[in-house]
């Protein structure tokens, strides 16, 4: 509960952050506190301190940090002013009630399997599932990173109505995130037996088949943080808050049955096709107006790229250890990708704009994609 309050204040800020296209502050801050937090817990523990103590410095490090952020909005980015407008607090919180309401449903009913599964099935079929889930979870950072640089870009373009320069973040954006998505995609799931051997060993050989079904909600994923970004940006978070309220039914009902006949395989099944239903009632708000969601034909070639290092790990997963099978696939799908021209020269233009950016030390972000994609 202590640190309730500085944890809100923290979102706000970095929200505040993200809108003026500075996450370079959020990366640095999050990277301080993480450090802080680790070296607090070891020497706490190494002092024989109890669990009470590191709660305790894990808020301290919270305020320290909202703190930071305050310094920080008013010495780089505007000067604050305390005041209250109640014309304002009453749009705030007309525009809030989508996004409290996506955000609670999200956290009530984030992954329903689990409790689903401790209903019809034991401990050994949770601790399978969630063994699997955790390999699919960890990924979930890079489309938001990438998303969060994206957003403000998007909004503002959404906001003054330019359909076609949308269209080109779109269409870049989603080229990025299944650039990413599509290789871990399909290495996990040839190296799904190799890769559970050596995170958990042996005795989890069920979470092998889990895996193999919940990877390609990865890809899935990834798109989806791109669509109900894009409704957003566009005002129609209400639309998002739909789609999550239905896909949520049916990943209760659905799990329920799943679970029930075929237990933590069930709870893959359920949670992959929950993820497609998402998807498929977010492109159809998404293209109401018109917006183009060119998946297989504008990146067909990631499709093979990703199928061809497929088949060359696939004939290597048996012979060779994990260690060197890793950069074996990440070596066939840049080759894949240099043969079959994946990158445009509007990509090799990004590439190197970004790229000067990092040596001149600022965060090369969405205005950056923003500027080549309209080029």
């Amino acid at each position: 509960m202590c640190a309730t309050i500085p944890g809100t204040w923290r979102t706000i800020q970095e929200a505040v952050f993200v809108a003026h296209q500075r996450v370079e502050f959020v990366t640095y801050s999050t990277l301080c506190s993480a450090l802080v937090n680790l070296v607090t817990v070891l020497v706490l523990l190494h002092k024989g301190y109890g669990i009470v103590s590191l709660v305790v410095a894990f808020a301290a490090v919270q305020y320290v940090v909202s703190i930071c952020y305050f310094v920080f909005i008013n010495s780089f980015l505007q000067r604050l002013r305390w005041q209250f407008s109640i014309t304002t607090a009453k749009e705030l919180l007309k525009g809030v009630r989508a996004f409290a309401g996506s955000s609670i449903l999200a956290g009530l009913c984030a992954r329903p399997e689990i409790v689903i599964l401790s209903l019809f099935g034991n401990e050994a079929q949770i601790g399978f599932y969630s063994a699997a889930l955790r390999l699919i979870t960890v990924w979930a950072v890079i489309p938001q990173t990438f998303m969060t640089n994206v957003y403000p870009v998007l909004a503002q373009v959404e906001h003054e109505g330019d359909r076609i320069r949308s269209q080109r973040i779109l269409d870049t954006s989603l080229k990025y995130l299944l650039a990413c998505s599509l290789p871990i995609a399909v290495g996990l799931y040839v190296a799904a037996s190799p890769v559970v051997s050596l995170l958990y060993g042996p005795g989890f050989e069920p979470s092998v088949v889990a895996l193999k079904i919940m990877v390609w909600s990865i890809p899935l994923s990834f798109f989806s943080s791109l669509l109900w970004r894009l409704l957003a940006a566009r005002g129609d978070q209400h639309l998002v808050l739909q789609s999550q309220m239905v896909t949520t039914v049916l990943r209760l009902v659905g799990g329920y049955l799943l679970i029930a006949a075929f237990s933590s395989r069930g709870a893959a099944i359920g949670s992959t096709v929950s993820v497609v239903a998402l998807n498929l009632m977010l492109e159809f708000y998404v293209g109401r107006n018109g917006t183009r969601l060119r998946m297989f034909r504008m990146n067909w070639r990631l499709f093979a790229c990703a199928l061809l290092m497929g088949a060359g790990s696939a004939m290597l997963v048996d012979r060779i250890p994990l260690w060197l099978l890793i950069p074996l696939a990440a070596c066939f799908y840049g080759a894949a990708v240099f043969l079959l021209k994946v990158w445009t020269p509007d990509d090799t233009a990004l590439f190197r704009r970004a790229l000067q950016s990092r040596r001149k030390g600022r965060d090369a972000s969405a205005d950056e994609i923003s500027n080549t994609v309209s080029a």
